[in-house]
């Protein structure tokens, strides 16, 4: 049994390692599954609230009263931090971009963090992002209440569908 933080409620692997973000303490942990201990802990400068992996790096996502603050985890265990102005609702990576949803609009980053492009999704409430070679996914969770939608857009930006489905949809998969 592998002993963690109050509040730590997100692992993620990447290029082997296995993640584990503190919420409380705005900590990456580095696990070693082959001994059961937390190999490194990571400070932060935020609080993660999301964390999204790639093949071999991790991208961390937080908020601030600034705005939302994305950080980088290369494999050489390098973070990059970028701040943005706006709130973040959800990320992910595709290839060599970094999609970022906000409250009115999807946008697009390079590994850099440098702005590439972007559009409005026209969700009430975007709640979730997935991205997949066949396109973009933003979940809506309108009001809570209702039944909510998932929007899916072709990497061309377009709105190619609005698909229904139940109460808070967030987590998407590709099967």
């Amino acid at each position: 049994t592998l002993s963690a933080e109050q509040w730590t409620e997100m692992f993620g692997e990447a290029g082997g390692e296995v993640f584990a973000a503190g919420m409380r303490d705005s900590v990456l942990l580095r696990i070693n599954v082959q001994h059961n201990l937390v190999d490194s802990i990571i400070q932060l400068r935020m609080a993660p609230e999301h964390l999204i992996t790639s093949k071999d790096s991790l991208l961390i996502v937080g908020n601030t009263q600034d705005g939302g603050t994305l950080a980088w985890l290369t494999p050489k265990m390098e973070l990059f931090y970028a701040g943005l102005d706006i709130a973040i609702n959800d990320a992910a990576v595709h290839g060599n971009y970094v999609y970022v949803l906000g409250k009115n609009r999807v946008y697009v980053y390079n590994k850099k963090f440098v702005p590439i492009g972007g559009w409005k999704h026209g969700a009430t409430t975007p709640y979730g992002l997935f991205i997949s070679d066949d396109g973009v996914f933003v979940a809506d969770v309108k009001d809570y209440i209702s039944s909510g939608e998932v929007f899916y857009f072709g990497h061309d930006q377009q709105l190619k569908d609005r698909i229904p489905c139940g109460y808070i949809p967030q987590s998407m998969i590709s099967l």
